[in-house]
């Protein structure tokens, strides 16, 4: 969507917008973690510590790895199982002759007539 703007400040916008959405969602990660418990320790925040830090960022690392590696690649793995069909193509296509270029896709598909 944002590759599809024309104006660069509609292109900032779009990916603020993600960004929010993804903050306002509530997700735990990793490194959204790392940056809000960083500023807490920095301003002394109470009841952020060290330790509640590192707990966090164990479960939370676990959670990402889980969710990002083992889910996201058993979606991989189903969606390329050797099952799907796929298609087959020509081993090799000839190449037009100088002067002789189709004029349309139609041409391409078109038996080629006897020219006499």
């Amino acid at each position: 969507m944002g590759m599809r703007t024309r104006s660069d400040a509609a292109r900032i916008m779009l990916i603020f917008a993600g960004i929010l959405a993804f903050v306002a969602s509530g997700f735990e990660h990793v490194v959204a973690n790392m940056t809000t418990f960083s500023l807490g320790l920095f301003e002394h925040v109470p009841g952020v510590t060290v330790g509640a830090f590192a707990h966090n960022l164990l479960f939370v690392g676990l959670g990402n790895l889980a969710g990002g590696g083992l889910l996201v690649g058993v979606a991989y793995a189903v969606a390329g199982r050797s099952g799907t069909p796929s298609v087959t193509t020509p081993d090799s296509i000839p190449a037009p002759r100088a002067g002789e270029a189709p004029e349309s896709a139609a041409a391409l598909t078109a038996p080629a007539a006897s020219k006499a």
